[in-house]
């Protein structure tokens, strides 16, 4: 058996493409692939190369696109949904770990259920092990709400890596970077 790494917004796949209303062949053809790489993808045994991940997650978005009434897609409909946080108390032994194990390299920061920082990739390289989560981490990704427009979205991501979808009631609902957005 291969060591995959596995891709969020390739998780999610499955669901979005039922949602569609299409099977394996149809996205396969409307991503122009075969329906055998769109199982074994599903099933979490491939994960195809990014031209073919970025024809895929473009049929699939366009399509939800359509299903809007043309209008443009907004945070709910892209947001990766698990959001795996850390405390500013943690230490940077443990983020590395959850990165590795969730193949995720930008962490909220939560204490007293509120946003208070951010990690970053570029963080958690040049901190040392030992180190605790407050002493590397900058400040909270930019926060938005859910009706937030993907195209409003698109500089905040490229600036600050990461942008927090935010419930009404100020808790995080979803976590939307680069890869969701392509």
């Amino acid at each position: 058996m291969a060591v995959m790494v596995e891709y969020p917004e390739l998780l999610d796949v499955k669901r979005r493409r039922r949602a569609l209303g299409w099977t394996q062949p149809d996205l396969a053809g409307k991503a122009g692939t075969s329906q055998s790489l769109i199982a074994k993808m599903e099933r979490g045994k491939l994960v195809p190369g990014y031209g073919i991940v970025c024809r895929i997650l473009h049929s699939l978005s366009d399509a939800e696109a359509k299903l809007l009434g043309g209008k443009e897609a907004a945070a709910k409909d892209v947001m990766q949904k698990k959001v795996i946080t850390v405390k500013p108390s943690d230490r940077m032994s443990l983020v590395s770990a959850l990165a590795k194990k969730h193949s995720i390299s930008q962490f909220p920061v939560i204490e007293a259920g509120r946003v208070v920082g951010a990690l970053t990739t570029t963080a958690m390289i040049d901190a040392p092990k030992n180190a605790s989560v407050k002493d590397a981490m900058t400040g909270p990704f930019p926060m938005v709400g859910r009706d937030a427009t993907v195209k409003s979205l698109r500089q905040l991501v490229k600036d600050s890596g990461a942008v927090v979808v935010l419930k009404k009631n100020g808790q995080i609902d979803g976590i939307i970077a680069a890869e969701n957005l392509i």
